[in-house]
């Protein structure tokens, strides 16, 4: 299995020659890295499909030989990265696959479809909860006017959640040494926040100061982007799968693939599991908004706010696959985004362009979620909550063990 994960590696890293955005991180050996001048022309769509088939038959074939349980989880992992390399090579061929195949063969997931109006509810709970009259998204765009990150005190805002949520994970389970995150802020990107794994116990997190952003929002992201969303799950990347059990298939994250379901699920969890119950708005009572020279009374209804914007996200995958399916039109979809994502007409230009360049990637982040909390929710003791947390990130964990595995 060994030599066939490497294999998968150079395959990963050479399709990243074709797709600027395929590669999240790579932390491997440097001879592995294929120069940019070896790429071709034209998309050597023949030469990959035959790599990613014979790789794939070459693993099924190790099958039934194996009977350490770890290494089947490690083979069904392997497998399934392996698939979504497979499906990216059509893709990037310029293969149409409808919205949920891509879902299942690259993410492992297929989000279930609602019906028309289904949304409607939580977009009424968000009229009722906003305060004022008039259009909704006026009404929510002058609230986050009045209660956003104030763009001179956005560095010490993050800096200041970023170790309360490095604490409150610390306080559960292991950090390594000299581990850390750098925080910057950039702009002109189609996301509002990346964490870049730089190798060595150190990531790059990036925030988009584009638009004005709700207070409330910076300790969810700084649970999701640092401790416990994406950092600490490439430091366990890093440290656990790749140096202490040798799995070199871990030295690279091909961001198109079923371990982004993981990824992008367990950091969205991050935020519940770092402040269970009322914790967040408590800490920004104290903290956050004082520092940012906001009154603190008006917290909990931040809070409330960006929860039902938050309820919202299942509606953008419900978008993204009408789109995508040609089921609508370019213009409906943002008129839909606008209604149920609550955007402005640019906001909403700029998440059709993040849909359309990541295609069924916008499932990560409300199913995996979904997924995530569901499977949590069977653990009643914080602590054994930290714990289970810990178990998905350090194992081969794929989405479709949510739906078998409530161990």
């Amino acid at each position: 299995m060994d030599e066939i994960a490497e294999q998968y590696v150079k395959m990963v890293l050479e399709l990243g020659l074709y797709d600027p955005n395929y590669v999240d991180f790579y932390i491997g050996p440097d001879e592995w890295r294929p120069e940019d001048e070896t790429r071709e022309t034209d998309f050597p769509y023949l030469r990959f499909k035959e790599n990613a088939d014979r790789l794939l038959g070459d693993l099924e074939k190790l099958k039934d030989d194996i009977d350490n349980s770890e290494e089947k989880q490690r083979y069904k992992y392997l497998q399934k990265q392996l698939r979504a390399a497979a499906t990216n090579v059509e893709l990037l061929a310029g293969k149409e696959i409808a919205f949920d195949d891509q879902s299942k063969l690259v993410y492992d997931a297929i989000n279930p479809e609602y019906p028309d109006g289904f949304f409607d509810e939580t977009y009424e709970d968000l009229n009722r909860i906003l305060p004022g009259s008039g259009p909704l998204n006026a009404r929510f765009e002058s609230f986050v006017d009045a209660y956003r990150i104030p763009a001179d005190k956005t560095q010490v805002l993050f800096d200041t959640a970023m170790e309360e949520v490095r604490i409150r994970t610390q306080n559960h389970l292991n950090l390594p040494d000299k581990e850390r995150v750098t925080i910057e802020t950039v702009s002109g990107k189609i996301w509002g926040g990346y964490s870049w794994y730089q190798g060595n116990n150190h990531s790059v997190v990036q925030l988009n100061i584009d638009k004005p952003r709700l207070i409330s929002a910076v300790t969810h992201l700084a649970a999701h982007e640092g401790y416990p969303g994406h950092h600490f799950f490439h430091l366990i990347l890093d440290n656990i799968l790749l140096k202490k059990k040798g799995w070199i298939e871990y030295c690279v994250y091909p961001l198109f693939s079923a371990q982004s379901l993981i990824s992008e699920g367990t950091a969205e969890y991050a935020l519940k599991l770092a402040f269970p119950g009322n914790e967040k708005t408590e800490f920004e009572e104290k903290v956050i908004f004082p520092m940012a020279g906001l009154d603190p009374s008006a917290a909990g209804l931040c809070n409330r706010v960006f929860n039902a914007i938050f309820m919202l996200r299942q509606a953008r995958i419900d978008i993204a696959r009408k789109y995508l399916n040609r089921q609508i039109s370019r213009d409906q979809a943002l008129d839909q985004l606008i209604k149920y994502q609550v955007l402005s007409r640019s906001d909403a230009e700029r998440t059709l362009k993040f849909i359309e360049t990541g295609r069924a990637y916008v499932i990560t982040y409300a199913l995996g979620y979904k997924l995530v909390n569901k499977y949590m929710d069977a653990f009643e003791d914080n602590s054994q909550k930290w714990e289970q947390f810990q178990k998905i990130l350090s194992t081969p964990f794929t989405p479709s063990d949510f739906l078998l595995n409530r161990s």
